[in-house]
């Protein structure tokens, strides 16, 4: 699949899975699946996650938005250990970023929400 890297705001950005293509996803249970994005899904260029790999972002319609909204989520299947970050870029508020990866992550568990 092509890659679309682009600037975003302050941020440049490579756009993994546009907004209407669906993305593969495996849990660490063997479960696996394809889920319809609502919205582009990438990462950020030059920015490791706690991870290690590169810090995922989903793009929302406000290239201008004031805030970077972060939500913290917890590793399949338990919940009760961090797995990974995601960057909520072009939302309005929190409640706007945590209902535009709910979207796509419906079933991960979130430990929070950080605005930045």
């Amino acid at each position: 699949m092509a890659r679309d890297r682009r600037v975003f705001g302050r941020f440049t950005v490579v756009v993994e899975t546009p907004a209407g293509q669906k993305r593969a996803w495996k849990d660490a249970a063997g479960k696996s699946g394809e889920t319809e994005m609502k919205h582009d899904y990438g990462f950020i260029c030059d920015q490791d996650a706690p991870d290690g790999d590169e810090l995922d972002c989903y793009l929302g319609p406000d290239p201008e938005a004031k805030f970077v909204h972060v939500v913290h989520q917890n590793k399949a299947p338990a919940f009760d250990e961090f797995d990974e970050d995601k960057c909520m870029l072009g939302f309005s508020g929190p409640a706007e970023a945590l209902a535009a990866m709910l979207m796509s992550e419906a079933n991960t568990p979130q430990v929070g929400l950080t605005a930045v």
